[in-house]
C-alpha cells in the first residue's frame, strides 16, 4: 500500500481483519470473505489519500467495514508496538489506530449542522464543533455523538495531529448539506462556514461517508472521495443469523444454538426463494 501504510505491507492489514474473525466485539463468527476483506483494503487506501463514501444497499456492510479496518489498524498497532517492545524500541505503529466520531447529518436542519446566526451572534453547529475538537480548537465533543470506547470524549480534542481521526457520516448523502464541504474534500481540508471562519483540520484526519446512494451528490463531490460499493449478495443471511444467535445470553445452553442454526438453515433458503419467486414488491 502507498503512503503511511502498517508498515507498507497490505499483507498485515488482510491479516489484521482476519485476524478479528471470532473477536467477540465485532461480533462475527465467519471468515472474512474476499470481497468483504479486499474492500476492506480499498477503504485503508482511500483513507491515505482521501475521504470515505461508502455505499450500497442495507445489510451490505458499510458500518461493519470501516469498523473492521479500525480495529485491524489497532492489531497492526498493537503488534507493532510489541514487536518494538521486545527488541528494546520505544513502540512503533503509535496512532495509526484510529478514534472516530459518528453523526447523521440529516438529524438535524442545515443551520443546526453547520451553524447560523442568531442576533447577529454567530452559533456553532454540530458539525462545526465536531471540526474544532478535531483541530484541537475546542476541548469538547458533543455528548450525543458515539466516540471510540478506548478513548474518553474529553481527550478526542487533545489529540496530536499525528493520531489519525475519523469523522462519520452515517446518513443519506444530499446536495443540502454535502456541497458544503467541497472544500473539507479538498487536500487543503479547510471548513469554511458562513461566519467567514475557516477550520483547518489536521493532515490524518478524514471523512467517512456512509449512504443507500449518490444520486443527489454532485460529480464535483464524488470525485473528492474514495468510492467503495457494498454489495449485500457479498454477506449472506446465514451471517445475519449467526451473529444474532452468537448474541445470545450465556444461560441459552449450546443445544438450543445449534437446533436454531439447523432450523433456519432448513427453512429459511427454501422461503427466501419462494418470496423471491412470489413478490410482485421490489
Amino acid at each position: 500500500m502507498p503512503g503511511d501504510g502498517p508498515g507498507g505491507n497490505s499483507a498485515l492489514l488482510v491479516q489484521g481483519a482476519a485476524a478479528l474473525r471470532h473477536d467477540g466485539p465485532l461480533g462475527w463468527t465467519h471468515a472474512v470473505g474476499y470481497e468483504f476483506t479486499n474492500n476492506t483494503s480499498n477503504a485503508f487506501k482511500c483513507d491515505i489519500v482521501s475521504s470515505n463514501l461508502f455505499t450500497g444497499e442495507p445489510y451490505g456492510g458499510k458500518t461493519k467495514a470501516w469498523k473492521v479496518l479500525a480495529a485491524s489498524l489497532k492489531a497492526v498497532q498493537d503488534k507493532d508496538s510489541s514487536s518494538a517492545a521486545d527488541e528494546g524500541g520505544g513502540g512503533g505503529g503509535g496512532g495509526l489506530a484510529p478514534a472516530w466520531v459518528v453523526l447523521n447529518p440529516k438529524a438535524v436542519k442545515i443551520d443546526q449542522l453547520y451553524g447560523y446566526f442568531e442576533n447577529d451572534e454567530w452559533r456553532d453547529g454540530i458539525l462545526a464543533r465536531n471540526f474544532r475538537a478535531v483541530s484541537g480548537k475546542f476541548f469538547k465533543v458533543l455528548s450525543t455523538m458515539q466516540c471510540n470506547s478506548l478513548i474518553m470524549k474529553r481527550q478526542f480534542a487533545a489529540m496530536p495531529d499525528a493520531q489519525r481521526k475519523w469523522l462519520v457520516f452515517d446518513g443519506p448523502v444530499d446536495s443540502e448539506w454535502i456541497e458544503n464541504m467541497n472544500t473539507v474534500l479538498d487536500e487543503n481540508k479547510k471548513l469554511c462556514l458562513m461566519s467567514g471562519e475557516i477550520i483547518q483540520l489536521p493532515p490524518k484526519t478524514n471523512l467517512i461517508f456512509e449512504a443507500r446512494d449518490v444520486e443527489s451528490a454532485s460529480p464535483a463531490t464524488i470525485s473528492r472521495c474514495g468510492v467503495l460499493y457494498m454489495d449485500p449478495a457479498c454477506l449472506s443471511w446465514e451471517l445475519i443469523v449467526k451473529t444474532w444467535i452468537r448474541k445470545f445470553p450465556k444461560f441459552i445452553p449450546e443445544s438450543i444454538r445449534t437446533k436454531l442454526t439447523e432450523l433456519f438453515l432448513r427453512f429459511c433458503l427454501p422461503l427466501l426463494r419462494l418470496v423471491r419467486a412470489q413478490a410482485t414488491i421490489k
